[in-house]
């Protein structure tokens, strides 16, 4: 048997590894506890309790754990969160494995606790001997995925022989498993392997393409010297530079080293979701190597627009539509804005309109700190200018409105405007955005109870039908030499 180094990865790269850590081009079984249905729980998925994460090959359960979801502690959809218990994986049905692979990383914020360290053990005989990969895990640092792997001759077990245990040796340390990796034995036939073998989220808004790319990694095995051929289902087009791209490309007389292939979802699409098959063959491969994939084309960004900024989904939509979500926090039912985050809006040309109606919910996250959210508004993307603030008091959401007038200095053709935390501690939660055109309602005009004429004596005026303006914002300004009222002159009180 052999352990081998650990090696810390950053969390963009952690994916992009995997094949040379786990035995050069070679198929295994890659979990990232992304199935939210395969996950159960004794409580909340976010608080500390009894957790289980399951599929047709693998059972993982610890006593004490969170289901993570923010987006730096996972590489998956989810990971899991844990600080006293145990953390074991198990297979659960007659497999033969050559070893594992698990990629971990300090939770939160912090750095390390050296004082409370994690222990990663595996056990090839159903958990009654277990052998130390690692006693001494405490990270690198919070934003780094360590990669821990154990290799041992290809071994047949039963269903539960083959496990591994991560366990806390302290109680003040949390720790993130992101990634479970079991190795396969490697075959003697010619094989190709891509991975990921599935890339979701292509997208753009109408009249917008073509989608931003992604890639997978193609390796193989034993082949024999000839062309490999990676063609896109309809809709779709790959690329071997990330720079011209087709319906196929073509790898000449492929020896299987390591190539990266870039995909993205073709231009001039109709509004709609997109899915195809990416089939790769030749080689000496008997069957094609598929890579799902799934796109679409949404609406694009128009007044009126709205989005509740309580989903991924919604907020992917909203960053394909052209938002900018700067250091937000993403959450179940809401987004949280911490202090210097923001999320601006797409480019917005003012002069089609007088006024614009903003509308949005806002609340405290981990308590009242003073939070305040400032909507802010330029005309050049670089220069902005506060205009209303939101100040939540309590985990009770606030419904916010704010009419602005584009009639004078803001009246150009570069508008944005700008959600930002400016002060305070802790977070804002922001969701249920709304903007629309607005209309001001009339003005009455006014009517007044002495006529029109020459007088030569003092005399009192009334607005006859001052109760008209009760339901308006307006101010009457009034002046006696003479000349035409403006907002500097007097107003007029009842």
């Amino acid at each position: 048997m052999k352990k081998k180094i650990p090696i810390a990865i950053s969390c963009f790269m952690a994916l992009m590894m995997l094949t040379s850590l786990s035995g050069w081009g070679q198929e295994n079984i890659v979990i990232d506890f992304s199935e939210a249905d395969a996950w159960s729980a004794d409580g909340a998925m976010g608080g500390y309790n009894d957790k289980e994460y399951s599929n047709s090959d693998w059972l993982f359960t610890a006593e004490d754990a969170v289901r993570e979801i923010t987006a730096a502690r996972r590489i998956g959809t989810y990971s899991w969160r844990l600080r006293t218990s145990e953390w074991i994986a198990q297979n659960t049905s007659v497999a033969t494995y050559r070893g594992f692979e698990i990629k971990v990383r300090p939770w939160g914020t912090n750095e390390p606790d050296a004082e409370n360290p994690f222990k990663l053990s595996v056990s090839i005989d159903g958990g009654a001997n277990w052998i130390i990969v690692e006693d001494d895990i405490i990270g690198v640092d919070p934003l780094v995925w360590l990669s821990f792997n154990y290799e041992f001759d290809e071994t047949e077990f039963a269903a539960g022989e083959f496990q591994v245990k991560f366990e806390a040796m302290g109680s003040g340390e949390r720790i993130n498993v992101g990634e479970f990796t079991a190795l396969l034995p490697i075959s003697e036939d010619p094989f190709i392997t891509a991975n990921p073998v599935e890339l979701s989220g292509f997208a753009y808004a109408e009249g917008f393409g073509p989608s931003a790319s992604q890639s997978f990694e193609l390796t193989g095995l034993n082949l024999d010297g000839s062309d490999v051929t990676v063609t896109a289902p309809p809709n779709f087009e790959v690329s071997k530079d990330n720079d011209v791209f087709s319906g196929t490309v073509t790898l000449a007389a492929y020896d299987g080293t390591a190539r990266e292939i870039f995909v993205r979802l073709a231009e001039a699409l109709a509004l709609g979701n997109y899915s195809g098959d990416i089939e790769i063959a030749g080689g000496g491969i008997t069957e094609s190597v598929i890579v799902g994939l799934e796109g679409s084309v949404i609406e694009p960004f128009a007044i009126p627009y709205a989005n509740d900024f309580r989903t991924d989904e919604a907020r992917e939509t909203a960053t394909v539509q052209g938002f900018t979500l700067e250091d937000i926090d993403p959450r179940s039912g809401y987004t949280n804005i911490p202090l210097n985050g923001y999320i601006e809006t797409p480019a917005i040309d003012f002069t089609d309109y007088d006024y614009l109606k903003i509308v949005f919910h806002t609340a405290t996250f981990g308590g009242s700190g003073d939070q305040t959210l400032e909507l802010q508004i330029s005309t050049d993307g670089i220069t902005f200018t506060g205009l209303a603030t939101a100040l939540p008091t309590s985990s009770d959401y606030d419904e916010n409105e704010v009419v602005i007038d584009l009639t004078g200095i803001y009246n150009e053709p570069e508008g944005t405007l700008r959600f930002k935390m400016i002060s305070g501690t802790n977070q804002t939660r922001f969701r249920d955005l709304t903007i629309e055109e607005y209309t001001p309602p009339a003005i009455p005009t006014p009517e007044f109870d002495l006529a029109a004429g020459t007088y030569y004596e003092d005399q009192t005026v009334f607005i006859a039908n001052f109760a008209d303006y009760d339901d308006t914002d307006a101010i009457i300004y009034y002046t006696t030499d003479g000349t035409d009222p403006d907002d500097a002159s007097a107003p007029y009180v009842h």
